[in-house]
């Protein structure tokens, strides 16, 4: 009798697949704890802790405690501390390395906290940290004006600006180098087109049946005189075209070279700011003053919004793209893994809802806020919904918190361009403290109102961040007399301060403007003391910018204007030849065909 089972070889197969199972229920935890970690770690660019990790294979629930995840700019801070994560998890789509999350919920979140161990990371991996790359790029083009009242009543040493620091010194310098460069390419593509030949053969044919008749040339040089007649004739008109096509070419060069020059105006008013800002010598203009008071604490404002921005942008692309990230590691090869979305397939990473409760008070006082955000994916073309969050103050929260607060943001990244758009007001809660950089003194702005208004189409973003306040407090950090003491006084008076910036354009060319009441304030007082005298250091400044750069906006417009007069006058030069050999063919066609009985002419093809 055969044996339907053998034992022998069941049971340590059994025993192996146990064996198998416990050291895998033994090292899941370990392992997702690290996984999240190397994670966070790519997108922040600092070391990410999860203090425990537990994952319940057959309840799908997953479980975090203790997360830390330090700042890059300041390692023994904590960007954000989580105290509890529970996510309930979908367990069949993890078979297909996909974390579908149906509901999440997130307990003890705090910002700003201090770490016992630095946050440095010991290895870097190729990506890690793109994202503050990218806001550190974003803040380097972002500019930073300054004011100052150490350059009032000092003689303005102009002498200090050099030539090789004004940006139209150097692009003026680039502009005849171009010309010259397109004079010889169009030289070249004229020799090329082989006009000039042309022109000679046509001259001589021209002149060979001046005087030709049918008696001195019989039928059959007259049909063969006529049919070199008509295909030089053609010959010529397309060397005509040719000429026209690249007059037309040179033209657009120079169109581009004369917008360059016509450029060198506004690039000229920066160097102006440069070298003003060089010599100390500060505007007037409330436009300037803004942002040279308030600039900082509006980039420190705005940066983390555009933090989320970014990492939302990197890890939710729009559409069904390929999308790259590292391979494995090792020794040789390590390569890049691609993967290729289907839109009928699940999102590897969908979280259908999660509610997350926030702490936004100081330490000694807690202030609890519930955000709650819908359809947060990495695959928003397959999910086919935008991402949705909404923040709002927690039902019986003990802080001393706003009188009013309303947050709602919308990301929509199913197409590109994505649209990413936030909307917040904030009532009665403790705004900002700022330093006024060269005025010597400190702005506490108190408790007021805050407003957020932010849209992001593609590349291009559009924020307004304002603050209102009535009770701010204005501390002298140093001792001031004469135009100083004037100064302070004129904003010591100031009780009610309204501050707007609005940041638009991309990462790589971002404008900032700023509006201030404080800045209006501060840009009349000083007009009415000392208007004359900054208009006078303008005025030698404006002079030296102007000595040092006109000569080089001169000689390039010269070049501009003197490549353009040559390419006209070789163009009309070779057209006019053309027309009048073309005439003088059609002329000699018209002689020998005349009077000539209808057959002998072949028609024209």
């Amino acid at each position: 009798m055969k044996r339907i089972f053998r034992w022998k070889a069941i049971v340590p197969l059994l025993l192996v697949l146990l064996l198998l199972g416990l050291v895998w229920r033994l090292m899941l935890d370990g392992l997702v704890r690290r996984g999240i970690e190397e994670a966070g770690a790519q997108i922040t660019g600092a070391r990410v802790d999860v203090a425990r990790a537990h994952v319940g294979l057959t309840t799908g629930l997953l479980r975090l405690e203790g997360i830390q995840a330090a700042d890059p700019d300041a390692p023994m801070t904590n960007l954000i501390e989580i105290g509890e994560v529970v996510a309930d998890l979908r367990v069949w789509p993890l078979l297909q390395k996909k974390v579908i999350v149906d509901t999440l919920a997130v307990r003890g979140v705090r910002f700003g906290t201090a770490r016992t161990t630095p946050g440095t990371l010991e290895r870097r991996g190729r990506t890690t940290g793109e994202v503050a790359r990218r806001l550190e790029t974003w803040s380097d083009n972002l500019p930073r004006p300054s004011f100052s009242l150490e350059g009032l009543g000092r003689t303005v040493d102009v002498g200090a600006i050099r030539a090789d620091s004004l940006s139209t010194v150097r692009a003026a310098r680039a502009v005849p180098a171009r010309a010259d460069s397109l004079w010889s390419a169009w030289q070249e593509q004229v020799r090329s087109l082989d006009v000039q030949p042309q022109i000679e053969t046509g001259q001589a044919l021209a002149e060979r049946l001046r005087g030709a008749s049918l008696r001195s040339l019989g039928i059959e040089g007259i049909r063969d005189a006529v049919r070199d007649l008509r295909d030089l004739t053609r010959a010529l008109e397309s060397k005509r075209d040719g000429l026209r096509s690249l007059r037309s070419q040179v033209e657009g060069g120079l169109s581009g070279l004369r917008r360059e020059v016509t450029s060198l105006d506004s690039l000229r008013e920066r160097d102006l700011t440069w070298a003003r800002g060089q010599l100390n010598v500060p505007s007037l203009e409330a436009p300037d003053i803004g942002p040279a008071l308030f600039g900082d604490m509006a980039r420190e404002r705005l940066e983390p919004l555009l933090r989320w921005l970014t990492v939302a942008e990197r890890y939710m692309p729009p559409g069904l793209k390929k999308r790259s990230r590292p391979g494995p590691e090792r020794a040789r090869a390590a390569g890049t893994t691609v993967d290729f979305p289907r839109r009928e397939a699940l999102p590897a990473f969908l979280l259908t809802f999660g509610q997350i409760d926030l702490d936004l008070g100081s330490e000694q006082r807690s202030d609890r806020y519930d955000l709650v955000v819908q359809g947060v994916t990495s695959d928003p073309v397959v999910y086919g919904h935008p991402t949705s969050a909404r923040l709002e103050r927690a039902l019986g929260s003990s802080g001393a918190g706003p009188g009013a607060f309303r947050a709602e943001a919308v990301l929509d990244h199913r197409t590109e361009p994505l649209v990413d758009s936030l909307d917040a007001v904030v009532r009665g809660v403790r705004l900002a403290e700022t330093d006024l950089g060269g005025l010597g003194g400190r702005l506490d702005l108190g408790r007021g109102d805050t407003t957020v208004r932010l849209v992001r189409r593609g590349e291009v973003f559009d924020a307004r961040l304002t603050w209102s306040s009535e009770a701010v407090v204005w501390t002298s950090t140093r001792e001031r007399q004469g135009i100083e003491a004037f100064v302070w006084e004129t904003l010591s008076r100031l009780q009610r301060v309204e501050i707007e910036t609005r940041l638009t354009g991309t990462f790589q060319h971002p404008r900032m403007t700023v509006r201030s009441n404080v800045a209006d304030a501060l840009s009349r007082g000083l007009r009415d003391q000392l208007g004359e005298e900054v208009r006078r250091a303008e005025q030698r400044v404006r002079a030296e910018v102007d000595r040092l750069v006109q000569p080089y906006v001169t000689a390039a417009r010269s070049r501009v204007d003197e490549v353009r007069g040559q390419a006209e006058g070789r163009v009309r030069e070779l057209e006019t030849q053309l027309e009048q050999v073309k005439s003088d063919l059609e002329t000699r066609l018209r002689e020998l065909t005349r009077g000539l009985p209808a057959g002998i002419i072949p028609p024209a093809s």
